[in-house]
């Protein structure tokens, strides 16, 4: 069964480029320490969003669309089940980190060192583990986005052909022979994001 392009971008997601690209940081908002690239990666409307986001596939930022394009709700939810499913070991191999530093405090700088306090650790931790989250979900976003090329096709098909309907703070993107997909996005602080939306919402019923 052929992959729906919402599919692709929303139910997985990618492995991130270790190479950072040129300094075109106009605004110091950084999330997983992935800084935004307005002036690369312009959001300022669903369509820029849109090509933001087959330009980030194209350069291979999929770290990029995962912390920077991506509606960050979704993203934070996927972060969380990662996160839970990886904390067990993620607290054994920092616990055996911790007991390295202890027996040899010169394999570690005193800011990176590992704290005894229980609290303290216990954060240390959770951080780790999503940080170890997000490059887990960038590279199911990667690993689905190579394997289908037609879905980058249409994906540019929107972008190039696609008509807007913008409803206040949301938009959608749809072609018109294509009648049982369209783009989602919602606009957040200014910038416009992917939606994870595979359908328009629908009222419910009155009581």
């Amino acid at each position: 069964m052929r992959t729906t392009l919402c599919s692709i971008l929303f139910l997985v997601f990618a492995s991130q480029s270790t190479a950072q690209p040129p300094a075109f940081r106009d605004d110091p908002e950084t999330k997983f320490g992935i800084p935004l690239l307005a002036g690369l990666y312009p959001q300022t409307s669903p369509k820029a969003a849109l090509a933001s986001t087959i330009k980030a596939i194209e350069k291979e930022r999929y770290d990029y669309i995962v912390a920077q394009l991506m509606d960050e709700a979704f993203v934070e939810t996927r972060i969380a089940g990662r996160s839970r499913d990886i904390l067990s070991a993620v607290d054994a191999d920092l616990r055996a980190r911790r007991e390295k530093q202890r027996l040899d405090p010169t394999v570690v700088r005193p800011a990176d060192k590992l704290s005894m306090e229980p609290k303290a650790f216990a954060e240390s931790v959770n951080t780790e583990a999503r940080n170890r989250a997000f490059h887990l979900v960038v590279k199911d976003l990667k690993g689905k986005l190579g394997d289908d090329p037609e879905a980058i096709r249409e994906l540019k098909r929107f972008a190039r052909e696609g008509t807007v309907a913008e409803s206040g703070d949301t938009a959608t993107i749809s072609l018109r022979d294509v009648k049982d997909r369209k783009m989602y996005l919602k606009k957040v602080d200014r910038r416009w994001f992917v939606e994870n939306k595979q359908a328009d919402d629908t009222a419910k019923p009155a009581k």
